[in-house]
């Protein structure tokens, strides 16, 4: 009988997968799908769209990890581009019901409005940011909500990058758990932003 492969650590299949390994990337998909899904489940009522969604994170993870700079601080990365699809998810579907009963055009049009489901969706996201210790709520809000780049975070604490990223880290790790993301590392950065270094 055949030894049975043991399934690389996390980091490693990140890391692997950043240099475009296909294998890697199906066991990192198959790893974290789960995770992906309950979040996905919980703000996309219909399942089938709700596969799409996260469809369409994982396509999005492919072709944003070359530009992760922290393989180890993945899972964080994934939680936030998770929420950031069904909160797009949700503006789509709201943007087309609405041209639909307006024009009776049912045509795809992209739109940044928000949708009741999606405003529900923020809503209960600053929730659980705000039940946050202050220094990590704070560097959330600006970040994500107020979209400052890490070193305009930084500059007014007199903190590094790193500092701020690394708090960052801590509160998307936190949020992570409480949104049904369970736990695990963070990367607070967007890929091609200004990243923890300097």
């Amino acid at each position: 009988m055949a030894p049975v492969e043991e399934d690389p650590d996390l980091d490693d299949l990140v890391s692997r997968s950043r240099d475009r390994d296909q294998v890697a990337f199906g066991r990192l998909v198959t790893r974290l799908s789960p995770m992906v899904l309950s979040i996905v489940r919980r703000r996309v009522r219909d399942e089938h769209e709700a596969n799409a969604v996260a469809n369409d994170v994982f396509t999005h993870v492919w072709f944003g990890l070359p530009k992760l700079e922290r393989p180890e601080q993945f899972r964080s990365w994934l939680v936030a581009v998770t929420l950031r699809r069904v909160l797009m998810y949700h503006r789509a579907r709201n943007a087309k019901k609405r041209r639909v009963e307006r024009t009776g055009d049912a045509t795809p049009e992209p739109t940044d409005e928000a949708t009741p489901l999606g405003e529900a969706l923020l809503a209960e996201i600053r929730a659980e940011i705000g039940e946050l210790p202050p220094d990590l709520a704070e560097v959330i809000d600006e970040r994500y909500f107020q979209r400052l780049t890490l070193r305009e975070i930084a500059e007014p604490r007199d903190l590094t990058i790193d500092q701020v990223f690394r708090r960052l880290g801590r509160a998307l790790e936190r949020l992570g758990r409480r949104l049904g993301g369970g736990g695990g590392s963070s990367d607070p950065g967007f890929p091609g932003d200004d990243g923890p270094s300097g």
